[in-house]
């Protein structure tokens, strides 16, 4: 007997239209959502995440020098520190600025004790101050 061969039919593809346009609704709207975050909010990105423009102080060449603005001190300011100052020292006693040294005390010491020596050890220790300094 022959065999007979049973064929079976192959259910025939549906496409779901509301399917279909759902997904293509879906697949737009990330795609415009893409698009606008790219001009948008990723808009100072270039290529590979580096950094196209940056906020803060320019290094180009031509930047303007009265950007940078600062003042010096006028002559008549300077001459009245100059005068200050000049009325400072002329009010400086030379006993405070003499003493006001640890050497200059130590020899002043020493030279003050002179006359509690006998008169041969104040001519030795005259000698040895004068030899320091």
């Amino acid at each position: 007997m022959p065999r007979k061969v049973i064929k079976e039919e192959e259910p025939e593809l549906v496409w779901d239209k509301t399917k279909l346009f759902i997904a293509a609704v879906i697949l737009i709207l990330l795609i415009a959502g893409g698009v606008y975050l790219k001009l948008f909010v990723f808009k100072d990105t270039g290529g590979a995440g580096t950094v196209m423009s940056v906020k803060g102080v320019s290094t180009e060449a031509g930047n303007d020098a009265s950007s940078h603005s600062f003042s010096l001190p006028t002559q008549e300011d300077m001459q009245a520190k100059i005068s200050k100052l000049e009325q400072q020292v002329t009010q400086l006693n030379v006993k405070d600025i003499a003493t006001s040294s640890p050497e200059v005390q130590k020899v002043l010491k020493q030279i003050q004790s002179l006359p509690s020596y006998p008169a041969s050890q104040a001519k030795d220790m005259c000698m040895k101050l004068c030899g320091q300094l």
